[in-house]
């Protein structure tokens, strides 16, 4: 492999790839305001969270 390659290596595709000639994108942050204009009514203490995992990963995290 040449210095190019090795430094030039993405391995995951970046927003801009996956949204190319997109011309609406509705984030999760978005989502409930989108359910609610459609007339669902969305309460996020129905949906809870099971099997999360608890595990700390990398050094950007803090432990509590």
């Amino acid at each position: 492999m040449t210095d190019n390659q090795i430094l030039g290596f993405s391995p995951y595709k970046t927003l801009n790839y996956w949204t190319q000639n997109v011309d609406i994108i509705i984030t999760i942050d978005e989502l409930p305001r989108l359910l609610e204009y459609f007339g669902y009514k969305y309460d996020e203490k129905i949906f809870i969270s099971k099997n999360v995992s608890k595990k700390i990963r990398g050094k950007l995290m803090k432990k509590l």
